[in-house]
């Protein structure tokens, strides 16, 4: 098995990614961004591209005081993304509450990738569920099963996600720094929408064009990712992290058996964000 070298700090090169990205993100249209992504098209250059942009959350957090991080999710379609998140206990009205920062755009993970944090709840009815338990789940995918029911809009979402809860607990997750030192910190999340609003029914309760409810993403088209107040969806509360996976969708879409799929997440390689933000590559886990 090809061994990686632990790798610490900031090369001068990926220095200048993140000042790039930070700028593109400020400043930048989507054509821009957009050629950026497809500049990564290899698991060793997605690695460089998810570390770039936990480098500039950690900037952020350290510019504002305030804890700030990624939050990777799949949208509807099933294509995950990178959002920069901050805490705001005062917006959304949950002490570990996170909420999308406001001028800051989502980025779009290569189609050919998917990170997993390889966690899961081990209750999915209670959305304060405090039990996480790292589990490699080997019922974990037909991803046929266990198919979240959506409510309104349920036959798009349906044919769109084909995904069980498992895989979208595993999707969705979150990496926070301190403000004030930019460490990486293990605390609770729950991503909300600015309104604060628990299951927002309409526009009206909730307009925020990030986080939001399946009706409203679905039905009035507010809203990109489903809020964290679904637990039975594979989203709710949970710890943040320090360490996860880079998939090949493709790859695992071929493999038949959830033995084979249990074998091949297995054998992936954890990326680690130790706690000054250093990423090393364990082969394995």
């Amino acid at each position: 098995m090809k061994q990686f070298r632990a790798q610490n700090g900031f090369t001068l090169v990926e220095m200048l990614v993140v000042l790039t990205i930070m700028t593109l993100l400020f400043a930048a249209g989507a054509p821009a961004i957009k050629a950026l992504q497809n500049a990564f098209s290899s698991t060793g250059s997605v690695v460089t591209m998810v570390k770039s942009v936990l480098a500039s959350a950690r900037m952020l957090a350290m510019r504002d005081q305030r804890y700030v991080g990624v939050r990777f999710q799949e949208d509807l379609e099933g294509r995950q993304y990178m959002i920069f998140v901050q805490h705001d206990y005062d917006e959304t009205g949950l002490a570990p509450g996170v909420r999308a920062i406001e001028g800051m755009r989502v980025i779009k993970l290569p189609d050919r990738f998917c990170v997993l944090d390889l966690n899961v709840r081990t209750n999915h009815e209670d959305a304060t569920d405090h039990n996480h338990e790292a589990v490699m789940i080997e019922h974990l995918l037909d991803s046929r099963e266990n198919t979240p029911d959506l409510g309104s809009g349920t036959d798009r979402a349906n044919r769109d996600l084909l995904r069980s809860k498992y895989w979208i607990d595993m999707s969705t997750f979150s990496v926070m720094f301190s403000g004030a030192l930019g460490t990486v910190e293990i605390r609770e999340t729950r991503a909300r929408n600015r309104q604060g609003d628990y299951m927002p029914t309409s526009v009206a309760e909730a307009s925020d064009d990030v986080f939001n409810s399946p009706i409203n993403i679905i039905d009035h088209d507010a809203g990109r990712f489903i809020q964290d107040d679904y637990a039975e969806f594979g989203l709710g509360e949970e710890l943040s992290r320090n360490r996860f996976v880079i998939c090949n969708r493709e790859d695992f879409a071929n493999l038949r058996s959830p033995e084979e799929k249990h074998r091949y997440l297995s054998n992936l390689p954890s990326i680690y964000v130790n706690r000054h933000h250093g990423i090393s590559i364990i082969p394995g886990n």
